[in-house]
């Protein structure tokens, strides 16, 4: 008698321990699937974040490179867009950049930006209304509103706006031959990774009056 309820004893032992174990594979494996997850989540964030950062690292780049034209072509009667013949190495005021892109982008001189291929920029240039510069003209209005959008080899995208002004400083001619210096352009690499380097650049205003 004895005997036959140890026996039932353990056996209830056995099949209690099976189920803790089942429960316990169940809990672990969520606990791995939320983890994975979660790593995912993470990683793609990451992935987009750097991207988004290259694209505003791109898209500045260039903005930059546009503001530092002058506001027109000199002459009595400028042309809006290029003249014939231009390219991106001869253009010499902002609007030569009008309807204006490059797959992939290129530094000034012709050279591929490395680790940008698949990517593309574009321009696109307006005369804008003075009194609600989001808005175009038709015609000259002593403003315009420039426009870079940087698409990623997915397809995301980044647009950057400027508004350059007619009367602003970058746009005074001097009777007497004047040298200074109109803009500065700093890359700053870390390491030898492609996407850790920034590029930036400012237009300066010290012209001698």
């Amino acid at each position: 008698m004895d005997h036959s309820n140890r026996t039932l004893v353990g056996s209830c032992r056995r099949g209690f321990t099976l189920v803790e174990a089942v429960i316990s594979m169940l809990l672990v494996a969520t606990v791995l699937v939320a983890a994975v997850e979660m790593a995912g989540a993470s990683a793609r964030a990451r992935v987009i974040e750097k991207e988004q950062a290259r694209s505003k690292e791109l898209a500045r780049q260039l903005l930059d490179e546009i503001m530092q034209n002058d506001y027109a072509d000199a002459g009595p009667s400028p042309v809006f867009g290029p003249e014939s013949g231009e390219t991106r190495a001869t253009f010499n005021d902002v609007d030569d950049f009008d309807k204006w892109q490059e797959t992939p982008p290129r530094t000034k001189s012709g050279a591929p930006l490395p680790g940008y291929d698949g990517w593309r920029w574009k321009v696109k240039v307006w005369w804008a209304d003075p009194a609600n510069p989001v808005a175009s003209s038709g015609s000259e209005t002593g403003l315009k509103r420039i426009t870079v959008t940087v698409t990623t080899p997915t397809g995301k995208e980044t647009t950057l706006t400027a508004l350059r002004c007619k009367e602003s400083a970058y746009g005074k001619t001097y009777d007497a031959r004047t040298t200074y210096v109109g803009g500065v352009n700093i890359t700053l690499q870390v390491g030898s990774e492609t996407g850790a380097k920034v590029v930036s650049g400012v237009n300066l205003v010290n012209q001698v009056p």
